[in-house]
C-alpha cells in the first residue's frame, strides 16, 4: 500500500523511532512541548508499520536499532510514499563518513548526531517541514495541471532537446493512435509526414540553438501522421521552457479535420460559383455556337474538385431525326469523335439519360452500342452522362470522362445539375439569338442584364443591398457628362461601373462580411479583388465589358501613385478608373457600416477635396463640386426618373 502525503491543514505529526527509551522520552517531551503530534516506534519494523498505518509529516529515525535498522526502515518507508516525500532525519551516535553516506543513500534528508542539539533539531525540522509544504503545493498544482492536460481533447506533447517524447497525454493517444507505452522515449519525427521532415529538422535545430521556438506563442497549421498512416491536418501552438539548464519544448496540437473539410467545401463552393459565372459569361462573348460550347467544356473540366478528365463532349438532341449530334468536344481522339458524330436516340448511355432524366454514371469497360464507352474501353475511364434539359424538354447530354474508381457524390451531382441547367440556359439563349437575329436591341438588353446581375451578385456579398451600385453608376455618368463625354461614353460608364467590385466574388466571406475593421493581413487579401475582377473580365472586346475590365482593375489607383494594384500615377490611370475611384469613395463615406457612421454629403465632399491631388484627380474634384447639387439629388433619389435596366435588375 502506498502512503500519500498528509494535508498541511492539521498539527504536524512526527514519527519517532529509537530503541533507547530515555532518548525517545526526551524527544517525545520536546516535540509535544512544541505542539507536534508524536507517534513512537521502538525499532525499524515498528516504524515501517506505524507509517503504513498512520502516516506522518516528518520522521526522526535512529540509525541502529534491533530487528530492522534505521537505514533499512528508511528505504522501506520511501518505497511506501507517493506524492510529496516525507522528510526523514537520521539520528545516530556515530559521525563517520560511511554512516553519513549510508544515511543519505537510504533516502534521509538530514543527519544529526547524538547528543542531540535541540535548537539545531528544531531548526532543521522547521526547514524540512516548510520545504515539504512548498513541495505539496507544487505537487498539487502539478496534479491539477496533469488532470487538465489528461482531460483535454487536444494533444499535449513535450519533447527533449534531442527530439525524444517525454509527455504524451490522453488526447495525443486518441488523436495519433499511439499509447504512452509505445511513444514515450521515441523520436517526435515518427508523427511528422515525410514532406515536412526537412522543415521540421531545420526549425527544431534552430530552436535548440537559440533555446526558444521561432513560432512560440503563435499557431501554425501543419500535418501529422497517425499510427495507421492517416495524414491528419492539425493546428499547433508551440512553446519552450528550461529545466536544469536544458531546453524542453511543448506543443498543443488540435485536430482541424472538420475545419479543413469546411474550408474545402467553401473552396469548392467558390470554385463552383466562379465556374457558373464563367459559363454565364460565355454567352456574352462574340463566339460561334460551337466555340461557345467548347469554352464551356474547358470551364467545366478545369474545376479542380470534381475530378474529371479533360476529355468531354456535348451532344444536342435532334428530335426531328431521332438522334443526338456531337455539338462540341474536348480532347477526344479523332476516330472517336468521328464515330460519335451522330448517335441514334435510345442507344448507349444517352439512351438511359432520356429514359430517367437523371445523371447516369458508367464504370470503365461498360459496353454501350454506338457510344464512347464501347469505343474507348481500353482507356480505363468511366463516364458521367448529364442531361441538359429545360423543364421537361431534353436539349442534349453532357458527357464527362472520369478516372477509374471515381464515384459521383451528392455535392458533385448537385454541381453537375447546376452546370446542366446553366448550359441549358446558354443553349436556349443561343438558339433564341439565332431565331431572332434581327432583334439586336433585345439581345443587347439581355447581355447588359447579365452584366448588371454579376455586379449585383458581387455587391450582395457585401453589406449593401445594391443601392450602392445604382448611386455609383449615376454619380459616374453625371461626372462623365460634366467632362464632355459623348452620350455613348456616358452610357458605357453607366453600365460598366457596377462591375467595379466583381472581384469580391473571390474574397472569402469571413473577410468581406467582417463587421469590424480589417487586420493588415485581411486588407492585403481584400486588395486582390481588382486583379480578380480584371481576370474575370479580361479578354473582352465587347462593351461595356472592356470598360468594366478597366474600371475593375484601376478604381483603387490613386492620383499620387499610392494606390493598388499597380501604383499608377496621374493621367496614366485611365479616366474611367479615376472617375470610379472618386464616386466609389464618396458613396462609401456616406454609407453606414458596422464599424462607422454614415458621413453627411458635405463631410464627404470636404474629405474628397482634402484628398485632391493625392487620392483624386484635381480636375475631377473641381467638376464634382460644380455638379454637387445634381449629386445630392441622385443621393437622395437614386431611382429618380424613368426606371432603366439597372433599376430592374436591382428590383426598383
Amino acid at each position: 500500500m502506498k502512503i500519500r502525503s498528509r494535508s498541511t491543514n492539521h498539527p504536524k505529526s512526527v514519527l519517532v523511532a529509537d530503541d533507547d527509551e530515555i532518548i525517545m522520552e526526551m524527544i517525545d517531551l520536546f516535540l509535544k512541548k512544541n505542539g507536534y503530534q508524536v507517534i513512537l516506534a521502538r525499532n525499524g519494523r515498528e516504524a515501517v508499520a506505524a507509517f503504513r498505518d498512520h502516516g506522518a509529516d516528518l520522521i526522526l529515525m535512529d540509525a541502529f536499532m534491533p530487528e530492522t535498522n534505521g537505514f533499512e526502515a528508511c528505504i522501506q518507508i520511501k518505497q511506501l510514499q507517493i506524492g510529496c516525500k516525507v522528510p526523514i532525519i537520521m539520528i545516530t551516535g556515530l559521525n563517520d563518513n560511511e554512516s553519513v553516506h549510508r544515511a543519505f543513500g537510504a533516502g534521509a534528508e538530514e543527519f544529526i548526531t547524538k547528543p542531540i542539539n535541540w535548537a539545531v533539531l528544531q531548526h532543521r525540522m522547521e526547514l524540512l517541514l516548510d520545504q515539504k509544504q512548498m513541495e505539496a503545493v507544487i505537487h498539487e498544482s502539478e496534479e491539477r495541471f496533469r488532470a487538465m492536460a489528461e482531460s483535454a481533447k487536444d494533444a499535449i506533447i513535450s519533447i527533449t532537446e534531442k527530439g525524444k517524447i517525454i509527455y504524451w497525454n490522453h488526447g495525443a493517444e486518441t488523436m495519433f493512435g499511439y499509447s504512452r507505452e509505445e511513444i514515450l522515449g521515441t523520436p517526435l519525427e515518427q508523427i511528422i509526414p515525410t514532406s515536412y521532415l526537412d522543415k521540421h529538422r531545420h526549425g527544431f535545430h534552430r530552436a535548440v540553438q537559440t533555446g526558444h521556438m521561432h513560432l512560440g506563442g503563435e499557431s501554425v497549421e501543419l500535418q501529422g501522421i497517425c499510427k495507421n498512416g492517416r495524414i491528419l491536418p492539425v493546428e499547433i501552438s508551440l512553446s519552450s521552457w528550461k529545466a536544469q539548464k536544458k531546453s524542453f519544448f511543448s506543443a498543443i496540437v488540435r485536430d482541424i479535420t472538420e475545419r479543413t473539410i469546411i474550408r474545402r467545401r467553401q473552396d469548392e463552393t467558390l470554385q463552383s460559383q466562379l465556374a457558373i459565372t464563367a459559363l454565364l459569361e460565355t454567352s456574352l462573348e462574340p463566339l460561334t455556337f460551337k466555340r461557345q460550347l467548347e469554352v464551356a467544356l474547358e470551364i467545366i473540366t478545369t474545376v479542380p474538385w470534381i475530378q474529371v478528365d479533360s476529355k468531354s463532349a456535348i451532344f444536342l438532341c435532334d428530335s426531328a431525326h431521332g438522334r443526338f449530334e456531337l455539338a462540341a468536344q474536348l480532347d477526344l481522339p479523332e476516330e472517336l469523335a468521328n464515330t460519335c458524330g451522330q448517335i441514334i436516340l435510345g442507344h448507349c448511355l444517352c439512351g438511359q439519360v432520356i429514359q430517367n432524366g437523371r445523371i447516369v454514371t458508367s464504370a470503365p469497360g461498360d459496353q454501350y452500342l454506338y457510344h464512347m464507352p464501347c469505343h474507348d474501353s481500353e482507356a480505363g475511364s468511366g463516364h458521367h452522362c448529364v442531361p441538359i434539359q429545360s423543364g421537361n424538354n431534353l436539349l442534349g447530354v453532357l458527357n464527362l470522362f472520369v478516372s477509374h474508381g471515381h464515384e459521383c457524390n451528392s455535392r458533385e451531382e448537385a454541381f453537375l445539375i447546376t452546370v446542366s441547367r446553366t448550359l441549358a440556359a446558354v443553349i436556349e439563349r443561343r438558339r433564341m439569338e439565332e431565331s431572332i437575329h434581327q432583334a439586336q436591341r433585345e439581345l443587347r438588353e439581355t447581355r447588359l442584364e447579365i452584366i448588371q446581375r454579376l455586379g449585383v451578385a458581387a455587391e450582395y456579398r457585401d453589406t449593401d443591398t445594391g443601392e450602392h451600385i445604382i448611386r455609383m453608376s449615376r454619380y459616374a455618368s453625371a461626372l462623365g457628362r460634366s467632362l464632355g463625354m459623348s452620350a455613348h461614353e456616358v452610357d458605357l460608364l453607366l453600365h460598366a461601373t457596377p462591375m467595379h467590385d466583381v472581384g469580391k466574388i473571390g474574397i472569402p466571406d469571413h473577410i468581406l462580411l467582417k463587421p469590424a475593421r480589417l487586420t493588415a493581413d485581411e486588407f492585403e487579401i481584400i486588395k486582390k479583388h481588382p486583379l480578380i475582377g480584371a481576370s474575370i473580365l479580361f479578354g473582352q472586346d465587347a462593351e461595356p465589358l472592356k470598360t468594366a475590365h478597366i474600371i475593375a482593375l484601376t478604381h483603387h489607383e490613386r492620383w499620387d501613385g499610392s494606390g493598388y494594384p499597380y501604383g499608377l500615377k496621374g493621367e496614366s490611370i485611365p479616366l474611367v478608373g479615376r472617375i470610379c475611384a472618386l464616386v466609389d469613395v464618396f458613396d462609401a463615406l456616406t454609407m453606414a457600416r458596422p464599424y462607422k457612421r454614415a458621413w453627411s454629403a458635405v463631410e464627404a465632399l470636404e474629405e474628397i477635396e482634402k484628398n485632391s491631388g493625392r487620392h483624386f484627380d484635381p480636375c475631377l474634384v473641381e467638376k464634382f463640386r460644380s455638379i454637387f447639387p445634381e449629386i445630392l439629388m441622385i443621393m437622395n433619389h437614386p431611382n429618380h426618373g424613368e426606371p432603366g435596366l439597372l433599376d430592374r435588375v436591382i428590383g426598383y
